[in-house]
């Protein structure tokens, strides 16, 4: 989650330049705090990956293309307006100046996970890409929550496809995955590997996994998938390794992504259908 202390312009076009993250030193300054070094360096290597990985691909597509498929941008206080110049010229996005903003990925049929930390209180809006390719601003409900494991689960009269979920046999100690989210005003991914997981949330029935990919303040909410485009789980939190000596700080900037129990995810969002159906 991330906060915008004025409007910001975001342009996107059919195919979306991206970036990412690298290891090295950043100077420090007597006076600067610690978190303002730390974002500064995760935002450097977060650009750095970003720029490395632009020509990748995913499950066939171009990096930034396969994310934009799957991905949304959500705020509260306040919808997100659009402004499009001509039919199938560049977008012109306006998010609002009040509360917040976070990232999600689609599960198909309109419903959305996120983070539960990103302000998702059901009165702002969500930005997305239909399957159509037309981008829409639309409102969204709140379905379920679990703040323990910082998972929501949201729903939106939005057809946008969903990515298929990465089986457990994928997800080992250094398999390797994309991220992807609106952190810093731009939609860009990074990449890493996974570290380690444990589990979290209600009963421990969800995963936290560990992940060596840089992340930053917005990105949270954004999916996480393996190198042939399953979906993980979502960006969670930054996760900072570092040491400041002789006026240099040795950084290792990584993130947390949580996996939710895919059988009770399911259920919730066949109950929800059941529900809605009446």
């Amino acid at each position: 989650m991330n906060e915008f202390h004025r409007p910001i312009r975001n342009l996107l076009a059919a195919a979306l330049v991206l970036a990412g993250a690298s290891c090295s030193t950043i100077e420090v300054r007597e006076d600067e705090p610690v978190s303002s070094w730390v974002a500064r360096d995760s935002m450097k290597r977060k650009t750095e990956a970003s720029v490395r990985i632009a020509g990748d691909h995913i499950a066939g597509r171009p990096v930034g293309q396969f994310f934009q498929r799957h991905s949304a941008i959500l705020s509260d206080g306040g919808s997100p307006t659009l402004s499009v110049a001509k039919p199938g010229g560049e977008v012109q996005l306006m998010m609002p100046t009040t509360e917040g903003y976070g990232s999600a990925v689609s599960l198909g049929d309109g419903y959305f996970l996120t983070a539960a930390h990103v302000p998702v209180k059901g009165h702002g809006g969500l930005f997305c890409i239909e399957h159509s390719g037309r981008p829409v601003v639309r409102s969204y409900r709140v379905v379920w929550k679990d703040k323990s494991a910082d998972l929501a689960l949201l729903q939106a009269d939005a057809d946008v496809p969903a990515v298929k979920w990465a089986t457990e046999s994928a997800l080992g100690n250094g398999a390797s995955v994309f991220t992807f989210g609106f952190g810093g005003g731009e939609w860009e991914p990074s990449q890493g590997q996974i570290l380690g997981r444990r589990p979290t949330g209600e009963a421990d029935r969800h995963a936290d996994l560990k992940l060596t990919a840089p992340v930053v303040a917005g990105d949270s909410g954004g999916p996480v998938v393996t190198a042939d485009g399953k979906l993980v789980g979502i960006i969670t939190r930054a996760d900072y390794r570092w040491v400041r000596a002789f006026g240099r700080a040795w950084t290792r900037s990584g993130s947390h992504t949580t996996r939710p129990d895919i059988g009770f995810l399911e259920d919730v969002i066949a109950q929800d259908r059941a529900s809605h159906r009446q």
